[in-house]
């Protein structure tokens, strides 16, 4: 598997957590927009891919949605982590070691 298509599961995780994300918070992309300064067409087109992501927008999404930025990292349902070991997560009732993720796990993440 090539670089480039493990960058782009990740940022398949990431785009989707932020709008999944947002929708759960009730807010729209305008109030987004209202809030972040940017433009809701730019949101829109960044959540669904056609934007490049940079950790600024992340972060700034973070803060304006009350989240951890990590949280938009993780596969979808799956927030709970262990206080001792920030690299570890709770999953399917099990520990992940987010370093071990292999793309076979994200895989089954993405159809979920």
């Amino acid at each position: 598997m090539s670089k480039e298509s493990k960058i782009d599961d990740l940022l398949f995780v990431i785009r989707t957590n932020m709008k999944r994300i947002r929708k759960e918070k009730g807010k729209t992309l305008q109030q987004m927009s209202d809030e972040l300064g940017k433009d809701p067409s730019y949101l829109s087109r960044m959540e669904a891919g056609k934007k490049k992501l940079n950790f600024d927008i992340i972060d700034e999404y973070a803060i304006c949605l009350g989240v951890d930025p990590f949280d938009f990292f993780l596969p979808s349902g799956m927030v709970v982590k262990d206080e001792n070991n920030p690299m570890s997560i709770k999953a399917f009732g099990d520990g992940v070691d987010l370093s071990t993720i292999d793309m076979e796990t994200l895989e089954k993440w993405k159809k979920q």
